[in-house]
């Protein structure tokens, strides 16, 4: 292989190869929303996260910032790219004071972008007072609304109980000096103290935490914030409330900020929680042998309202008395509340056992009962299957039927009171229940859901001494293919494909055991028709396969289109990833899809692949020159003389010429795209469905690094032109 056929391959991997970074899917304000500065303030950070649709942060997303409204000033640039933690934040810079006599305030909409999703943020800065004219007292305000902050203020303690929330909200109203509501300004509660706390649980907020915002609407009153208190921790202490800081916590929360309006120190009182009730979580009217250990029994002790409350007693005792043993008959509650104890019934245990759970600081609920049930032992002689061996599934989706195994007592009757355990190979699939009792056939069964990995999976069913295994298969899934997974595999035109051109299949599921990309072992010789597992078929004409690729969870194959398929409007396309399930879909087959292969060029910029009369590669260091000839390398340029098969290179020491006329596009001088000198259009010597176009570079032709460049076909036949996507070249 000559240094001109290495360098071109090369150049199509590089293309071939390309992949998509995971796009963003929501976008979400983490602070910063409802900012409202003096005069003498300065906005805070506006900070946004940014994750996938399983909402995991995305790194390395560009977020882009625009600033609309009445507010003169500057964003710190735009875009953004998000860290490491999803996050990314904008700075907004007012220009100056607002003049007195004016508006009493101006806001803006700053709206935080990705390529396919948005949020937004309200900023406001208020002009001073034309009373007086001093700056330090704004022409907006803060009033108290309802009932609790007027009687805050006066003096009184806010009292609740820690997990609790308020059922009398704390309301604001923010008022111009003409008494006009101010709309989209933050509202939070800021604590003097670590111990006890209270903080808003919102009814008109954003989505900043302990934030609320003033309504902008006739159904929201508009400038009315209303926050209802939510307690923790418990203690005296003191709080402020604090308007327009963005929901984000001040520095030091004992020096209230100078540029917000807060309210004076209001005072604070939580007491302990107090629990109310006792309630089942697991455990309750579970049958069993006598002396039997059943699965453990599970209460959980809440307040009246539902919070759960670490460290209260549960009592436990056995009705009747002797028919079970605890494993305590004392225990107490953990930090969820929850409160366990282990019952056996005993050798002579029969019928109904209750267990009783009280819990002697509850207010309204104290003892909850369970109720279970000593069966008469008999004798299990024998575990047979009944159903569901021998199945497959797809990952992550439910078997089909369930796996239904018979108990036989030794009284040669199905036992209907055995309990069969049923466990599977950790990991690989999830059982409905691994403890099953028999019903009146004597018959137990679960429902298998397989995993996310394919394989063998072993269930074992379990009673006694007597075992049965049953055998199952997960299955890979199928790629999930439309008919806009085909992409030019040149410049990745969408749908772009033709007999004997390079294709790309994007889609999920095409390549889900790979990281990175798998390629053929070696340079040279045909490509194979299998690759890491997968094949493709056009209108059941195996393609060559180039690569098979997994980058940043984008999966792709790329191949050659059969040079025996047929142009159509709808041609059948096979995928075949393992052992899972073909997935076939109809695609557009055109006469010509030109693509112009590009590189990467010292700026980053992806550009044409050329060659100049020297044979060197055009780059930003050596561009192409006006009046020679050059040459570029494409896919899909159409049928060709003699014609080239599938798999195969141009008969050595032949010319395979395209048969359509060949249109090159170069951008003159004067700025427009004109036809220049084609001088050959061929298959590429010693490679699979590349062609090399030579054509003459015009006199007038535009100069620069990126000299819009382009190829179209008129296919055989008289059909309507085909072009590529444009891309550019380095001219001097």
């Amino acid at each position: 292989m000559n240094k001109l056929t290495v360098m071109v391959l090369a150049a199509v991997l590089a293309g071939v190869f390309c992949a998509h970074p995971a796009s963003a899917q929501n976008i979400t304000i983490v602070s910063g929303n409802g900012q409202l500065i003096t005069a003498l303030g300065g906005f805070a950070p506006m900070t946004v996260l940014v994750t996938d649709s399983n909402g995991n942060p995305l790194p390395n997303v560009s977020v882009t910032w625009t600033s609309t409204g009445d507010l003169d000033g500057n964003l710190a640039g735009s875009p953004t790219t998000t860290a490491s933690n999803g996050q990314t934040s904008n700075y907004f810079f007012s220009e100056d004071y607002l003049p007195a006599g004016g508006p009493s305030y101006y806001q803006n909409t700053v709206t935080a972008s990705t390529s396919n999703a948005a949020t937004t943020f309200a900023i406001a800065q208020a002009a001073p007072n034309p009373i007086g004219l001093n700056p330090l007292n704004p022409a907006v305000t803060a009033y108290p609304s309802g009932t609790l902050l007027t009687y805050l203020e006066a003096g009184q303690v806010l009292t609740g109980q820690a997990g609790s929330t308020g059922s009398t909200p704390i309301q604001v109203f923010l008022s111009t000096i003409t008494g006009a509501g101010v709309p989209n300004v933050s509202v939070q509660l800021v604590n003097y103290q670590s111990g006890s706390s209270v903080s808003c649980a919102g009814s008109a907020g954003g989505e900043e935490a302990n934030t609320v915002l003033t309504g902008s609407t006739s159904t929201t009153t508009i400038g009315l914030a209303t926050c209802f208190p939510v307690f923790s921790g418990a203690g005296t202490g003191q709080f402020y409330v604090l308007v327009g800081a963005g929901g984000i916590p001040p520095a030091d929360p004992t020096v209230p900020p100078f540029n917000n309006l807060v309210t004076t120190a209001l005072k604070l009182n939580v007491t302990a929680a107090q629990p109310g009730l006792i309630k089942i979580i697991q455990g309750n009217g579970q049958s069993a042998a006598p002396g039997t250990t059943l699965s453990p029994l599970q209460v959980e002790v809440d307040t009246a309202s539902g919070s759960p409350v670490a460290g209260q007693q549960v009592n436990w005792t056995v009705t009747p008395a002797g028919a079970a043993t605890l494993s305590s008959t004392t225990t107490s509650t953990n930090a969820s509340g929850q409160a366990s104890a282990n019952v056996t019934f005993s050798s002579t245990a029969s019928g109904a056992v209750q267990i009783i759970a009280t819990c002697p600081a509850c207010t309204s609920i104290t003892t909850y009962t369970f109720t279970e049930t000593a069966v008469p032992l008999v004798t299990v002689s024998g575990l047979q299957i009944v159903s569901g061996n021998n199945q497959t599934a797809l990952e992550n989706a439910p078997f089909s039927l369930p796996l239904v195994v018979v108990v036989n007592g030794s009284n040669n009757q199905p036992d209907t009171s055995a309990v069969v355990q049923f466990s599977v190979t950790a990991g690989l699939a999830s059982l409905s229940s691994s403890s099953v009792s028999t019903n009146s056939s004597g018959q137990a069964q679960v429902s298998v859901t397989a995993g996310a990995t394919a394989g063998a999976v072993t269930v074992t069913a379990a009673v006694g001494s007597f075992t049965q295994t049953f055998s199952l298969t997960i299955l890979p899934p199928g790629p999930t293919l439309t008919a806009g997974s085909f992409y030019n595999g040149a410049d990745f035109k969408p749908g772009s494909i033709s007999p004997c051109s390079i294709a790309t299949i994007i889609a999920p599921g095409l390549a889900p055991g790979i990281q990175g990309v798998v390629t053929p072992g070696s340079l040279l010789g045909p490509l194979p028709y299998l690759l890491a597992s997968d094949a493709v078929s056009f209108n059941g004409t195996s393609a060559p396969i180039f690569n098979v690729a997994n980058v940043n969870g984008q999966q792709q194959i790329t191949v050659q289109v059969p040079c025996e398929v047929v142009p159509a409007s709808s041609v059948p396309v096979t995928v075949t990833v393992g052992s899972a399930p073909p997935a076939t879909v109809n695609v557009p087959v055109l006469a010509a899809s030109p693509g112009i292969f590009q590189t990467t060029m010292s700026d980053g910029v992806s550009r044409a692949v050329i060659i100049r009369p020297d044979g060197s590669f055009v780059s930003l260091t050596n561009p192409a020159r006006r009046g020679e000839i050059v040459q570029a390398f494409a896919t899909g340029l159409g049928v060709t003389s003699p014609t080239v098969g599938t798999n195969a290179t141009a008969i050595p020491g032949s010319e395979a010429i395209v048969q359509g006329l060949i249109i090159v596009g170069i951008t003159n001088t004067a700025g427009q795209g004109e036809g220049v000198h084609v001088t050959a259009a061929q298959v590429a010597p010693d490679l699979i469905g590349v062609f090399v176009v030579s054509f003459q570079v015009p006199s007038d032709a535009n100069t620069g690094n990126n000299v819009a460049f382009s190829i179209g076909v008129y296919p055989v036949g008289g059909a309507a032109p085909v072009y590529s996507a444009t891309t550019t070249i380095p001219i001097e």
